[in-house]
């Protein structure tokens, strides 16, 4: 019984690394601490990217790097080994941007981060940069970020490396900027109060799509944590509710937290795949649940049915 148990697990897997193979679309996880058990033992069997969060730029175009631990790297090098896992690195977020404006404001910071960016990938064989600048201030930085992609991309391109910047709904950039960009991961959250309805997130799908960025480019960002409806800057991690309440499926908010529950997460994976974007991706694995009410394997189950479906 356990064995076939087993071999039913493995039949499972196999079938979503078809499906996502034959449709070509990707789930990429975020992750601040890739040597964690949850990581390793648990999203490594459902993603197809990891980006490791995160390291900041410094003023004069040089990386802060610290957050690159032993531990992380080594993970990460077994993720692309044991599962094919594409590894690529952030580079800023929230907290972590307070020096893009500098570098990004003259020449020879900004070839100094672009050189920088390309030797560490180089050296620990990340597949690209996520850049995650939190957040230009006025027409200005927008322009200087839009030279700093455009400059990073053609650099990028004589070494086989991937470009994507991560992007807040609201955040609008230079066409120029769009075009140097290999994938626009879309963060659908955070949204005031109950911060990523199905409805928000795929309206600011659409709003993206109407910029003409590439469908094959676009990226639908999902949460896997809950945000306070009332008081904004409180959060907590997806597992820590499954943990404390006996969620339904279909539930998405309790005491006054909102999140996506496993239903929701479901329809907005069959909606990109719907509207044919390149993938999903997901701040921040870490923070899945591993039992039944997982969203990992409700994403799992998702493409999996869609493959069924497709072969009948």
């Amino acid at each position: 019984m356990i064995k076939l148990k087993y071999l039913g697990s493995i039949a499972s897997l196999l079938l979503f690394a078809s499906a996502v193979a034959a449709n070509d679309f990707k789930v990429i996880g975020y992750s601040m601490n890739p040597a964690s058990e949850i990581v390793q033992q648990h999203a490594a069997t459902y993603i197809t990217d990891l980006i490791y969060f995160s390291i900041e730029p410094n003023p004069d175009g040089t990386l802060a790097t610290e957050r690159l631990t032993p531990e992380g790297l080594a993970a990460t090098k077994a993720m692309a080994q044991n599962h094919g896992i594409r590894i690529y690195l952030a580079v800023g977020g929230w907290g972590r941007s307070t020096h893009f404006a500098e570098v990004a404001a003259t020449a020879d910071s900004r070839a100094r981060f672009i050189n920088n960016m390309i030797a560490l990938c180089q050296r620990h064989g990340f597949e690209g940069i996520d850049l995650d600048w939190e957040f230009p201030e006025g027409k200005s930085q927008y322009e200087d970020y839009a030279t700093l992609l455009v400059e990073t991309k053609a650099a990028f391109a004589q070494h086989d490396l991937v470009l994507s910047a991560a992007l807040s709904p609201w955040q609008k950039l230079n066409p120029k900027a769009y075009k140097a960009l290999d994938r626009v991961h879309l963060m659908a959250y955070d949204f005031p109060q109950k911060h990523s309805t199905f409805d928000d997130s795929t309206n600011a799908v659409r709003t993206f799509l109407s910029l003409n960025i590439p469908k094959k480019k676009l990226y639908f960002g999902v949460p896997f944590y809950g945000r306070n409806i009332d008081e904004r800057n409180k959060s907590i991690t997806y597992n820590s509710l499954v943990t404390q309440h006996d969620l339904t499926p279909d539930t998405d908010e309790v005491d006054r937290f909102y999140f996506n529950g496993p239903t929701t997460i479901r329809r907005k994976v069959d909606f990109a795949r719907q509207q044919q974007l390149a993938g999903i991706m997901i701040w921040e694995i870490g923070q899945d649940s591993t039992g039944k009410n997982s969203l990992l394997k409700a994403i799992h189950k998702s493409l999996s049915q869609k493959t069924r479906d497709a072969k009948r």
